[in-house]
């Protein structure tokens, strides 16, 4: 018999701030150009994804979770708008405007991110690391 897993709310918990943390201070310039001159140098990793790849990506996942009309513009005046350095008066403004749903809320999007590989964002196996590999080894 199969021991059923239980959930994991403080990774579910770090996700989601952290995500979000990057999310809001994402400053997407969108697309860049290039000059094209011979004093070219190398490209960056065409494969590691922009900031514009994790913003889609986050939006995705939150469109997933918050689905209601009225609870997306919370959301978003609560944890995209809303601009304090202090984690703790985020959880108060909240808590005030949400209510004690924001939990399941935070617990659902951060269990997504952590499915779809938002999280962790940087390190072994993060969302902004790639392995360059010559090419034809592959």
């Amino acid at each position: 018999m199969k021991r059923k897993l239980k959930p994991q709310f403080a990774a579910r918990k770090k996700a989601f701030d952290s995500v979000m943390d990057a999310y809001r201070n994402a400053n997407d310039r969108g697309m860049g150009s290039a000059s094209i001159d011979g004093n070219g140098k190398g490209v960056s990793n065409p494969v590691r994804p922009t900031l514009t790849d994790f913003r889609c990506d986050c939006e995705s996942i939150i469109d997933k979770c918050v689905t209601e009309p009225g609870m997306v513009i919370r959301f978003r005046a609560c944890y995209v708008d809303f601009d304090s350095d202090n984690p703790i008066d985020t959880e108060r403004y909240a808590d005030k405007v949400i209510g004690s749903m924001r939990h399941n809320l935070e617990q659902g999007v951060g269990s997504l991110f952590i499915k779809n590989g938002l999280y962790p964002l940087h390190g072994r196996s993060g969302y902004f690391t790639t392995i360059r590999q010559p090419r034809g080894s592959v």
